[in-house]
């Protein structure tokens, strides 16, 4: 049973559209517009967007030109190449500071000043692709080590990566632009090859960046298969590994976080004095956000629950609760209270989307009201949910844009018409992986348009009117 928000759309009317492509003769680029859509209606995430419908019979591969598959890779590490582009980005911070000022990736095509882009992105394709092609990214983070907490660790080598990942989005599209679509595919292939070492950290820092980073690189996709230049992206797509955004490791290391962060809460027999209990109080304060309160009130006023509530979840018979001094209670009830929470929260996290998302849903509203007098544990633990509606919007979002390629491949072989229904594709159309069920398709009565639709949560979705050409 999925909560209310979490519903998908049916498409039988028409609605309003951000972002129109204009079609033109099918071999004139010039009259190729394109232009990333704006989000529509206002408050929502909800992308409403028109998508011309160029018949295309897809030609089988199994090599994708969209990703750096195996038999392309190169032996090495690309953290290092990458790093060395974060040091010379520092070089040239006044053109890349004017480059984030203009939003280039929702600009039309045609209004793309390809000189300008050009000189307010020098960063080294060549190195990018080096890097997007070899076979893994290790970054040296502390993990395990025990040498540095974890919450501790400084990211901003990933976070820097978010340029290359929008220059490499904008760059293919000025590509695009002036008709030269291998060029632009060999670039998404970089982003995308970028945006999965991005991701080869188990922070989930380090995924949500991956996803944001892939956004960026599919919504030109999206713009790729309307050119008239361009092939059937269908077996390409299907070359990109799915999911795009492996979550679990990220998970896996988050159930953690806290034990190797404060190495003590993995052995909490071991402390034998009260100031070595005040002292972990203080360290768990510390990693807390505590927003406006002060220590000693949350300390304070939370200890008496504790005390209260520990007995029920406390089997230890010879060291009762009634012989702990107060830190000692508060920090054992704590630190039971958030284990438990986290793990259940990350073992529900890990099953597919479809079952994850409206469990996370359900334990972020439990969070809510059974956590309202423990505020300590409710401040520890957050269900994963922004990470994992991340990664499911993103494969959703690419799911869809193969979806319309296999309506190009029928429609190809099929007169140019567009199918009455999904069931009709020679070519399998991907479930929706937020609720494993087809998108929702409809043909207009006169066979000339059709809406597809993904379902919606927490305001993320798709929705495209499919126009022929």
């Amino acid at each position: 049973m999925f909560p209310s928000n979490f519903l998908p759309i049916f498409a039988a009317t028409a609605i309003a559209f951000a972002i129109a492509i204009q079609s033109g003769a099918a071999q004139e680029v010039s009259d190729f517009t394109g232009g990333m859509p704006t989000m529509d209606p206002p408050g929502t995430n909800v992308a409403f967007r028109t998508i011309i419908v160029r018949p295309k019979i897809a030609v089988g591969s199994t090599a994708s030109k969209l990703f750096p598959t195996q038999e392309r890779l190169q032996h090495g590490n690309a953290a290092p190449i990458i790093l060395r582009q974060n040091f010379e980005a520092t070089q040239r911070q006044e053109a890349l500071r004017k480059f984030y000022a203009k939003d280039y990736l929702s600009m039309p095509l045609k209004s793309l000043d390809a000189e300008e882009i050009i000189k307010l992105t020098p960063i080294g394709f060549g190195d990018l692709s080096r890097a997007a092609f070899r076979e893994r990214a290790g970054w040296e983070y502390p993990i395990g080590e025990g040498t540095q907490p974890l919450m501790s660790v400084l990211l901003p080598d990933v976070q820097e990566t978010r340029i290359y990942a929008k220059a490499i989005a904008v760059r293919a599209r000025v590509d695009l632009r002036e008709g030269r679509v291998d060029e632009a595919l060999d670039k998404l292939s970089i982003g995308l090859g970028l945006s999965k070492h991005v991701g080869e950290t188990p922070f989930q820092v380090c995924k949500l960046v991956q996803s944001a980073n892939a956004t960026n690189i599919i919504g030109v996709i999206e713009e790729l298969i309307q050119h008239p230049a361009s092939e059937n992206q269908y077996w390409n797509i299907a070359g990109v590994p799915s999911p795009f955004v492996d979550t679990k490791p990220a998970l896996q290391l988050e159930a953690f976080m806290w034990p190797k962060s404060i190495l003590q809460l993995a052995d909490l027999d071991s402390i034998s004095t009260e100031s070595q209990w005040q002292s972990l109080v203080k360290k768990i304060m510390t990693y807390s956000d505590l927003g406006e309160l002060s220590e000693a009130s949350v300390f304070e006023g939370w200890t008496s629950l504790a005390r209260e509530r520990l007995p029920a979840i406390w089997k230890n018979e010879e060291r009762p609760v009634q012989s702990m001094s107060d830190s000692e209670v508060w920090v054992r009830y704590w630190h039971m209270r958030t284990q438990m929470l986290t793990d259940e929260c990350m073992s529900w996290g890990l099953l597919d989307f479809h079952h994850a998302i409206p469990m996370l849903i359900e334990l972020r509203e439990r969070r809510e009201k059974e956590l309202a007098d423990e505020l300590p544990v409710k401040i520890a633990f957050e269900p994963p949910l922004k990470l994992v509606i991340a990664a499911a919007s993103l494969q959703q979002h690419l799911r869809m844009i193969q979806t319309i390629e296999s309506i190009r491949d029928w429609s190809g072989k099929n007169g140019g018409l567009l199918p009455k229904t999904l069931q009709d594709l020679e070519l399998p159309a991907p479930l929706d992986c937020v609720v494993n069920k087809p998108f929702v398709y409809l043909l207009s009565a006169d066979g000339k348009t059709a809406s597809l639709s993904s379902a919606v949560v927490e305001n993320r979705g798709f929705r495209y009117e499919l126009e022929l050409e």
